[in-house]
């Protein structure tokens, strides 16, 4: 267990939440347009909708737009707390480099 909580001790969540945006970052830019793509053996080429499937794809795409502005809004958080950390990083180092 001391292994364990030593190991987590040892974590460093600024350089992680720095490199997770860098290597994710571009899943968060703008969405782009849905394309139907047809497979091989597709005799249809559009989509046909009811009235009871409009409703039930109409909430599903409520909930997934949703969590993509909840997901936005934590990068940009993420992205915020990690430029602020630099920028204090920085300014650190300055003055200890004119002290």
């Amino acid at each position: 267990m001391e292994a364990l909580i030593s190991a987590a001790g040892k974590i460093n969540r600024d350089l992680d939440n720095r490199e997770f945006i860098q290597e994710n970052g571009p899943l968060f830019a703008q969405v782009r347009p849905f394309q139907l793509e047809l497979a091989a053996n597709d005799k249809v080429a559009k989509i046909e909708v009811d009235d009871i499937s409009k409703v039930v794809l109409s909430n599903e795409l409520s909930k997934l737009t949703q969590q993509l502005t909840t997901v936005r809004c934590r990068v940009s958080t993420l992205s915020n707390a990690v430029a602020c950390r630099s920028a204090r990083a920085s300014r650190k180092r300055t003055r200890t480099l004119r002290q």
